[in-house]
């Protein structure tokens, strides 16, 4: 399993956790019920965005840590050679040297 995707989703489910806290809190100002909604949704789907990205990464640096290489940019100087393509068809074979 992939360890990016298990920490994705308990920080998901966490964030479904709260959404109950404010559901409860609108429900004693109407006001805030009508006119925060769409606020809280965009919201809420910002946070799942970053949540997925993180995750992403989480399995980015381990893959480069488990193929030996630097989780850096590389910038100049920099002897890292970059990653094939996941489609490519180097991309599961490891190069000697």
């Amino acid at each position: 399993m992939l360890p990016g995707a298990l920490a994705a989703a308990v920080i998901l489910e966490a964030t479904f956790q709260i959404l109950p806290a404010f559901v409860l809190l609108s429900r004693q100002n109407p006001v805030l019920q009508t006119l925060s909604a769409p606020a809280v949704l965009l919201v809420w789907l910002y946070v799942m965005a970053n949540v997925i990205v993180l995750g992403a990464e989480i399995n980015w640096h381990r893959r480069r840590a488990r193929l030996g290489g630097t989780a850096g940019a590389g910038g100049a100087g920099s002897d890292d050679k970059p990653l094939p393509a996941p489609g490519s068809p180097t991309a599961g074979r490891r190069t000697r040297g």
